[in-house]
């Protein structure tokens, strides 16, 4: 039986989360590359910055903590991906803490001692294990935290657009088909869907595609309009497929999609308005 969504079994499903997070990290980061300069130092910060030396050993701590955020990052992407939240909330938290916080902070302490071997120091005889260290790892713990909070908070945010707009309950899959054989393809794995000459083919997050012997119009009835988008008469997208768009002539809007379709991804002038409240 061919599962249903409805917006209760939408919480389940897997959609991106696009974590614009930039100006924390750099904020964030720049805080914590402070702190770990300044411990166990007797001056002040005010004092600090009047210090020369300050500023090479400032900068090469703030690299090493955005390059660990960003990993944090793409660590949690890539989970987000294989394993639910909702689906397995215990097992999704254990490799959160092993990856984002056990190997995170292998890496760093990895990294520090390469920092005090270049400055032909020995590490252990430092501070670094008995208080930067831990204070690290509490900024990773932390650091996860925010993202898992995050991930609540946007599909919570996401659900919550459909309350009172679309009442109608939509496939779950759709038959596409692998080489000769009918399979059925979750919606949710689907970013566009485009015409080619060949028919209509289906392209999903991981870049496989497969094919339809349904019409565009067909395929676009059984998608929820809240998710997915007519792009122009030889394009469906996926709403977080659509990274950006922008105006160009006689009102038409150019769509930056990825994956990459292989057909033109332009908003007719009639579609633009329609087109940027979907986006919204």
């Amino acid at each position: 039986m061919a599962q249903e969504f409805t917006q209760e079994s939408l919480g389940t499903a897997f959609f991106p989360i696009r974590y614009k997070d930039l100006t924390f990290r750099l904020i964030a980061c720049l805080l914590a590359a402070h702190i770990l300069v300044m411990m166990g130092e007797e001056l002040s910060s005010l004092e600090a910055l009047t210090i020369y030396s300050y500023y090479p050993t400032l900068a090469i701590n703030y690299a090493i903590a955005l390059f660990l955020a960003w990993i944090i990052k793409e660590i949690t992407k890539m989970l987000d991906k294989r394993y639910s939240w909702e689906t397995n909330l215990w097992g999704r938290l254990g490799l959160q803490f092993l990856f984002g916080v056990v190997l995170v902070s292998v890496i760093s302490f990895f990294l520090v001692f390469i920092y005090f071997l270049s400055f032909h120091q020995n590490i252990m005889k430092s501070t670094y294990p008995q208080y930067e260290f831990p204070f690290s790892v509490a900024l990773f713990i932390i650091l996860n935290g925010y993202y898992v909070l995050y991930y609540f908070y946007d599909k919570v945010k996401f659900l919550s657009s459909f309350t009172g707009i679309n009442n109608k309950v939509y496939k779950g899959y759709i038959n596409v088909l692998e080489g000769k054989e009918t399979i059925s393809l979750d919606t949710a794995e689907i970013a566009c869907i485009f015409i080619v000459e060949s028919g209509v083919l289906f392209r999903t997050w991981s870049k496989k595609d497969y094919f339809s012997d349904d019409n565009l119009d067909q395929i676009e009835s059984q998608l929820d309009p809240a998710v997915f988008f007519r792009i122009n008469r030889r394009l469906i997208a996926h709403r977080t497929a659509c990274k950006s768009y922008q105006p160009i002539e006689y009102g038409k809007l150019e769509v930056t999609i990825e994956p990459v379709p292989l057909v033109h991804t332009t908003v007719s002038q009639r579609k633009a308005g329609p087109f940027k409240e979907w986006m919204k």
